[in-house]
């Protein structure tokens, strides 16, 4: 009788191992982007004032991590971005040259849509052989469709 209920546990004991092994939790990746990554993929810029800032066309990369690639390969990450609303998106960024010159830029995301946005960048550049610039764009951002 001993023997049939150390089985009896060990196979109960053996179910339950396999039990919490098994089970998903719906761990295969199904889960619903957070943040600025539910927008991810690549946007077009199109910049409206100045028309001639020479950035339309250029693209921002939303990444399924929450950060993004700029035109020039630059990444920022997900920790220099701000959620001001579930929509409405602070993005910060400073590129250091190797000439001493630093570009800072702040990036003011709103998405419409899944497809569409509003940006805002205030940009300021220092180096060290002449005065500071700024300078402020507005436009609009579209997703390429793929």
């Amino acid at each position: 009788m001993n023997k049939k209920i150390s089985y009896t546990l060990f196979v109960l004991f053996l179910s339950s191992v396999l039990f919490i092994s098994c089970n998903n939790n719906d761990k295969t990746g199904s889960e619903t982007a957070t943040g600025i990554a539910k927008y991810a993929g690549t946007w077009i810029v199109n910049i409206t004032d100045p028309a001639d800032s020479g950035m339309d066309g250029a693209k921002l990369i939303i990444n399924n991590d929450g950060s993004i690639t700029d035109n020039d390969g630059y990444k920022i990450p997900s920790s220099q971005i701000t959620a001001d609303s579930e929509s409405s998106y602070t993005v910060y960024q400073e590129i250091n040259d190797t000439d001493g010159t630093t570009a800072k830029a702040t990036m003011n995301i709103k998405f419409t849509s899944t497809t569409s946005a509003n940006i805002d960048i205030t940009e300021v550049t220092t180096s060290p052989n002449a005065s500071e610039e700024s300078a402020i764009y507005k436009g609009t951002l579209t997703k390429q469709q793929s």
